[in-house]
């Protein structure tokens, strides 16, 4: 009886104590530096990763903007990204890695996405992310994710077929060159944090310059990566990535879709 008491207990903590301890801590920069990056500059897994991947890119007609890195965007958190530009297609590409400290340990994580505006403010977004999302999903934006699929070119089609299937006659929003950082700097980093405002995950702390979890947000956010959650979402996003490649066997394109 006394274990089933202590599991009980160490339960309720998780549960509920957990996403206390969140809504205390966690906060996002609203303004978070976004500085050059050079190559020694972030972890040697990243930048062969990087290395991997920006050439791959390339060949698809994708023009790289910059390298980057955001050391203070999230507590704890150093995030490393390059972006890259199709000005043919009006594409927009992001190789990303987060690297997570933790006590004496690095939890990193790296992923590809694209990415496509449209100027009714809706987007269609595609990526091979493998790790749990904490945030609600945007009504405006159709994502795909395709955990495992590292092959650019399949990617990239996926991508493509979505937009002709959701967004086939919308007109698509990509700045001019030379106003790039400028544009993801708003669009990648600050628009996506106030989405989840006007969808009550987060709000806007104008004293510290920071976004926070509200108390809703806490929970959400905290039980998302918590069993059973955690699971059955990554379960379901390889199951709906499999029904996605087996729809691109099939698929009859619309328009020419060489990169």
């Amino acid at each position: 009886m006394s274990f089933l008491i202590s599991a009980a207990s160490i339960e309720g903590f998780v549960y509920v104590g957990a996403p206390l301890l969140n809504k205390a801590k966690m906060k996002t920069n609203a303004s978070p530096n976004v500085l050059p990056l050079e190559s020694s500059g972030c972890p040697k897994e990243v930048a062969r990763y990087f290395e991997t991947k920006v050439p791959e890119l390339m060949l698809l007609g994708f023009e790289v903007v910059g390298y980057y890195s955001a050391p203070d965007m999230l507590e704890g958190c150093v995030a490393y990204f390059s972006f890259l530009f199709n000005y043919r297609t009006q594409d927009k590409a992001m190789i990303a890695s987060t690297v997570t400290r933790k006590e004496n340990s690095e939890i990193r994580s790296c992923y590809t996405e694209f990415s496509t505006r449209f100027t009714d403010g809706t987007a269609v977004t595609t990526s091979n992310i493998a790790t749990a999302l904490v945030f609600r999903p945007v009504p405006t934006v159709k994502t795909t994710r395709l955990p495992g699929v590292e092959d650019c070119v399949l990617l990239y089609r996926v991508h493509r077929m979505q937009i002709e299937i959701f967004a086939p006659d919308r007109e698509k929003l990509l700045p001019e060159k030379g106003k790039e950082l400028n544009y993801l700097i708003e669009v990648t980093l600050r628009s996506s944090n106030e989405k989840q405002c006007e969808l009550g995950i987060l709000s806007f702390d104008a004293e510290s310059n920071c976004y926070r979890a509200t108390w809703i947000g806490a929970y959400y956010m905290t039980w998302k990566l918590l069993f059973p959650a955690k699971q059955i979402e990554l379960e379901m996003r390889k199951r709906n990535a499999r029904e996605v490649l087996k729809q691109l066997d099939t698929y009859q394109w619309k328009q020419d879709t060489r990169a």
